[in-house]
Protein backbone atom coordinates (compact mmCIF):
# COMPACT_ATOMS: atom_id res chain seq x y z
CA UNK A 1 0.00 0.00 0.00
CA UNK A 2 1.40 3.62 -0.92
CA UNK A 3 2.01 6.18 1.57
CA UNK A 4 -0.90 8.78 1.52
CA UNK A 5 0.96 12.10 1.00
CA UNK A 6 -2.25 14.75 0.86
CA UNK A 7 -5.54 15.51 1.30
CA UNK A 8 -6.68 14.83 -2.40
CA UNK A 9 -5.06 11.01 -1.84
CA UNK A 10 -6.99 10.22 1.23
CA UNK A 11 -10.26 11.54 0.08
CA UNK A 12 -9.14 9.53 -3.33
CA UNK A 13 -8.35 6.27 -0.88
CA UNK A 14 -11.28 6.68 0.83
CA UNK A 15 -14.16 7.12 -2.04
CA UNK A 16 -12.29 3.89 -3.32
CA UNK A 17 -12.46 2.11 -0.45
CA UNK A 18 -16.09 2.83 0.42
CA UNK A 19 -16.91 1.80 -3.45
CA UNK A 20 -15.38 -1.76 -2.91
CA UNK A 21 -17.36 -2.22 0.13
CA UNK A 22 -20.66 -1.39 -1.80
CA UNK A 23 -19.14 -3.94 -4.27
CA UNK A 24 -18.48 -6.29 -1.72
CA UNK A 25 -21.92 -6.24 0.46
CA UNK A 26 -23.63 -6.17 -3.08
CA UNK A 27 -21.82 -10.19 -4.23
CA UNK A 28 -22.62 -10.73 -0.21
CA UNK A 29 -26.48 -10.37 -0.49
CA UNK A 30 -26.53 -11.55 -4.14
CA UNK A 31 -25.12 -14.91 -2.95
CA UNK A 32 -26.88 -14.88 0.55
CA UNK A 33 -30.14 -14.56 -2.00
CA UNK A 34 -28.94 -17.50 -3.79
CA UNK A 35 -28.15 -19.06 -1.34
CA UNK A 36 -31.73 -19.16 0.24
CA UNK A 37 -33.14 -20.16 -3.31
CA UNK A 38 -31.18 -22.94 -3.76
CA UNK A 39 -32.82 -24.14 -0.71
CA UNK A 40 -36.17 -23.77 -0.50
CA UNK A 41 -38.10 -26.93 -0.66
CA UNK A 42 -39.55 -26.76 -3.58
CA UNK A 43 -35.77 -25.98 -5.31
CA UNK A 44 -34.91 -29.01 -3.56
CA UNK A 45 -37.29 -31.43 -4.32
CA UNK A 46 -37.07 -30.53 -7.93
CA UNK A 47 -33.25 -31.59 -7.61
CA UNK A 48 -33.94 -34.20 -5.71
CA UNK A 49 -35.99 -35.67 -8.29
CA UNK A 50 -33.94 -34.79 -10.63
CA UNK A 51 -31.03 -37.01 -9.05
CA UNK A 52 -33.62 -39.39 -8.58
CA UNK A 53 -34.13 -39.91 -12.43
CA UNK A 54 -31.72 -38.76 -14.14
CA UNK A 55 -27.93 -38.21 -12.53
CA UNK A 56 -26.68 -35.61 -15.19
CA UNK A 57 -28.75 -33.00 -13.39
CA UNK A 58 -26.74 -29.86 -13.66
CA UNK A 59 -28.15 -26.50 -12.25
CA UNK A 60 -25.79 -23.60 -12.51
CA UNK A 61 -27.28 -21.45 -9.01
CA UNK A 62 -27.56 -24.44 -6.70
CA UNK A 63 -24.77 -24.06 -4.28
CA UNK A 64 -23.00 -27.19 -2.81
CA UNK A 65 -24.93 -27.11 0.03
CA UNK A 66 -27.86 -27.43 -1.92
CA UNK A 67 -26.97 -30.71 -3.93
CA UNK A 68 -25.13 -32.25 -1.02
CA UNK A 69 -28.91 -31.79 1.07
CA UNK A 70 -30.47 -33.46 -2.39
CA UNK A 71 -28.13 -36.40 -2.18
CA UNK A 72 -29.29 -36.85 1.29
CA UNK A 73 -32.74 -37.44 0.70
CA UNK A 74 -32.63 -38.86 -2.30
CA UNK A 75 -30.48 -41.61 -0.63
CA UNK A 76 -32.78 -41.70 2.40
CA UNK A 77 -35.91 -41.58 -0.30
CA UNK A 78 -34.80 -44.56 -1.89
CA UNK A 79 -33.79 -46.55 1.04
CA UNK A 80 -37.40 -45.73 2.11
CA UNK A 81 -38.64 -47.04 -1.53
CA UNK A 82 -36.49 -50.54 -0.61
CA UNK A 83 -37.72 -50.84 2.61
CA UNK A 84 -41.21 -50.42 1.92
CA UNK A 85 -41.38 -52.75 -1.38
CA UNK A 86 -39.93 -55.47 0.75
CA UNK A 87 -42.75 -54.96 3.38
CA UNK A 88 -45.63 -55.28 1.04
CA UNK A 89 -43.92 -57.95 -0.54
CA UNK A 90 -43.96 -59.66 2.92
CA UNK A 91 -47.47 -58.28 3.36
CA UNK A 92 -48.69 -59.84 0.32
CA UNK A 93 -46.65 -63.28 0.22
CA UNK A 94 -48.31 -63.92 4.00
Amino acid sequence: MKKIKNMRQLKAQKQQLLSRRVALEKAIEYDWRDLKESIRPKNITSLVLSKMLDNRYENNTSTQLADNAAALVATITRKLMVAAKQTLGKWLHS
